[in-house]
């Protein structure tokens, strides 16, 4: 039995699974078996695969595309070895990512899940002069580097997936505790990551970077009503619990009047009906109104209490952090959407 297990699903990915592989198979570890799990691909992907004589590398191929979350938890349930290396299809990785991720958890033994620093790169100058990338290369690359230690990321889990799926190695048994939730086709790496989270385990993080995160123009995008439902069915018992206290008379108030704050009011409006206003930073929008809502200025949260749902993905540290100063408690006082 090999010492770890490299875990891949992969659908339609012709373009980048080459390298990939290349990649992995090149690590300066190598006692280790190499899962991939094809998800229906209707392309190259199963010719380029069986182009590489690699006695480790372990291909399974699903009658159909079943999604992210059904498949992988289809390779899960193939492993036995006592650690398991997420790796994607599109992303590159360096040589000794196995090598430093393992030594970490054989010599930190109460760690559960072991990550690193995430870098994103693009692979045009059409998506590195996107929207799209200049937020996740800014502003959701440096959120994520924020999070290294376990108090630190057992906080943020809360917030948001500030664990990289595709850069992580964990101890198996504990992965198979939880698993992948086969319904998932988005959210499933966060779901797993929260309930481990819930259940005491620690996660940390190496403070290098042992992979890049390839951005493309066929890199996965959701909706932000997906995200909400998918965020929100994952924190479901403490968004209920955290709402539960207008039953005691609290009003509440949302920080952001962007589209995940709005989308927030309409996605509960029978729960969310101790709401009282919005909160705002910007100075433009202090006085005016979101349909019926007024929007206050931050200062009002020092001249009365009230329940905090921070629904902005771009200010939520610097909300949290201004929360804090006051005295608010994290998941008493506020609750972060995403």
């Amino acid at each position: 039995m090999p010492t770890l297990s490299a875990l891949m699903s992969v659908y339609n990915g012709e373009e980048f699974i080459e390298e990939t592989i290349t990649s992995i198979l090149e690590q300066s570890f190598e006692d280790f078996e190499f899962i991939i799990i094809d998800d229906g691909s209707r392309d190259r992907t199963i010719d380029i695969i069986n182009s590489f004589h690699d006695s480790r590398i372990k291909l399974f191929q699903l009658p159909r595309n079943m999604g992210v979350g059904a498949a992988l938890n289809f390779g899960l349930n193939k492993i036995n070895s006592p650690f398991i290396a997420k790796v994607d299809a599109d992303d590159i990785y360096t040589r000794n990512r196995f090598s430093e991720q393992l030594y970490f958890l054989e010599n930190n033994q109460d760690i559960a899940v072991v990550d690193c620093l995430l870098n994103y790169f693009a692979t045009s100058d059409d998506v590195e002069n996107s929207e799209r990338f200049h937020y996740l290369k800014n502003i959701h690359q440096l959120q994520i580097n924020k999070a290294i230690n376990p108090d630190e990321i057992n906080e943020k889990l809360y917030w948001f997936c500030c664990v990289t799926h595709s850069l992580m190695m964990a101890r198996t048994n504990v992965i198979k505790k939880i698993g992948y939730n086969p319904n998932f086709r988005i959210g499933e790496d966060y779901q797993l990551f929260y309930l481990l989270n819930k259940r005491g385990y620690k996660f940390s993080k190496i403070k290098e970077v042992l992979g890049q995160i390839r951005v493309s123009e066929k890199s996965t995008t959701a909706i932000e009503e997906d995200i909400i439902n998918v965020f929100l069915t994952i924190k479901q018992e403490e968004f209920n619990a955290f709402l539960s206290q207008s039953e005691l008379g609290f009003n509440y108030m949302i920080w952001g009047t962007g589209g995940l704050g709005i989308n927030i009011l309409n996605h509960f409006p029978k729960k969310l009906n101790n709401i009282v206003g919005f909160i705002d930073s910007n100075k433009q929008k202090w006085g005016t109104t979101v349909g019926s809502f007024p929007i206050y200025s931050p200062e009002i949260i020092k001249k009365e209490k009230y329940k905090i749902i921070v629904a902005s993905t771009i200010g939520k540290f610097e909300i949290t952090e201004i929360l804090k100063r006051e005295k608010y408690q994290h998941l008493e006082d506020y609750f972060v959407i995403a």
